[in-house]
């Protein structure tokens, strides 16, 4: 999916020989156009900001040859500067929480079944949809992990998609009670990896710091929403 961008996006995926689609639209509804011009068994959702090890989509692809009918990549972060190295331990003590799961990679018949993403979802739409696969359908986790994000911590730009990700979190939560309780808790803090970030203390503080200025965002949303 390309939304008119002003760079080389549809270029380069020619030249690969991909199938490049345009509209100007939100981002689940832009995923679920492009799941409906899908052709091939597998859908795999893919940001802009990621990147892929050579043998991920093979491991996909074998998970659910042997019985798994959608998968759980983990992720890390690559961050430069101090708060993108902060965001990067994030990741890093957060990638094994399943109750932050998400299954962006499913079978195209499970994704149909499931009704895609609900496009009234901005915040936590790959919680809700991995949620709904998980009730019906089988995932598992492999070990290959996803490059999502990198570079340094944007900190306005951050703030602002927090604000916008608050407006819908009620509607988010009046359709996942249990989940959204630690989804969108600090207390799920408590269940990060901490024993594997105990050797960089200063990197903790200013990920602390970041997180309060995130759920403080998203809290202003969400009082502005209509929802």
């Amino acid at each position: 999916m390309d939304s008119y961008s002003t760079d080389d996006t549809r270029d380069i995926g020619i030249k690969f020989g991909a199938k490049i689609l345009t509209r100007n639209c939100g981002m689940t509804s832009a995923r679920n156009y492009g799941a409906r011009h899908a052709e091939g068994e597998y859908l795999y959702h893919m940001d802009t900001d990621m990147k892929l090890p050579s043998n991920l989509v093979e491991e996909c692809v074998r998970a659910c040859e042997e019985g798994a009918d959608g998968v759980i990549i983990p992720q890390r972060y690559e961050g430069k500067g101090f708060f993108g190295k902060c965001k990067e331990l994030e990741i890093y003590g957060s990638t094994n929480d399943d109750v932050l799961k998400t299954a962006r990679f499913v079978r195209r018949t499970v994704f149909k079944d499931v009704g895609g993403y609900d496009e009234n979802v901005e915040a936590g739409e790959d919680w809700d949809i991995a949620q709904r696969i998980e009730s019906r359908y089988k995932l598992i986790r492999i070990s290959s992990k996803v490059i999502h994000g990198s570079g340094g911590y944007d900190f306005a730009k951050w703030m602002r998609k927090c604000y916008r990700y608050g407006k819908t979190i009620k509607y988010y939560r009046s359709k996942h009670k249990a989940y959204a309780k630690h989804q969108w808790s600090p207390l799920r803090f408590l269940h990060f990896d901490y024993p594997s970030m105990i050797g960089s203390p200063h990197l903790c503080a200013g990920l602390f710091f970041i997180k309060f200025c995130e759920f403080f965002s998203g809290w202003l949303g969400s009082l502005n929403s209509g929802r």
